[in-house]
């Protein structure tokens, strides 16, 4: 049991870098309406999933770019948003 649990001490892992090119830098973060998780108020996203994006966001001193993604692009399945850092 010990084992097991200190097995999961390493993780989540991040070995492609993300958080480190996410911060200072840029999220690129699609949205997809679907209540109460993420509607479009306009052309600005807002929502819990959306507040919770931003304040990520705030955190790592990154900015935010929003756009329109498909429906079926979005993944939890109950989730309206995705994020990724924008690539160099």
């Amino acid at each position: 049991m010990a084992a097991l649990v200190l097995a999961g001490c390493s993780l989540p892992r991040d070995p492609e870098g993300t958080l480190q090119r996410a911060t200072g830098g840029t999220i690129r973060a699609g949205v997809t309406a679907r209540e109460p998780w993420a509607r479009l108020e306009g052309e600005a996203p807002a929502g819990v999933e959306v507040d919770l994006v931003e304040g990520f966001a705030r955190e790592i001193d990154a900015e935010v770019a929003g756009c329109p993604a498909p429906r079926r692009s979005s993944w939890p399945p109950w989730s309206g948003w995705s994020a990724t850092p924008s690539r160099p």
